[in-house]
């Protein structure tokens, strides 16, 4: 099915309800390995995420998810039909 704006709002639901397991992986991971005070800290210093940020100083696993969900923030851009 097409993604339409007409159907976004019903799309971004089953999308909530199914959940995003590899996110609740790099979180339960974060949390773990008590990397969560450092993150917080870093993101205190961002007004907004943006394409082209600097993420050197997040964890590995923080940035290179960061990076996958922006290339699929813009492809889901692409393929909204208005």
């Amino acid at each position: 099915m097409a993604l339409t704006e007409a159907n976004f709002a019903q799309e971004l639901e089953a999308a909530a309800q199914a959940g995003d397991p590899p996110a609740d992986e790099l979180v339960s991971a974060l949390i773990d390995r008590g990397e969560v005070p450092g993150v917080n800290e870093l993101f205190r210093t961002v007004n907004t995420l943006k394409p082209g940020m600097d993420y050197s100083q997040l964890p590995p696993r923080l940035a290179d998810s960061m990076a996958r969900r922006r290339a699929l923030a813009a492809r889901v851009r692409a393929a909204i039909v208005r």
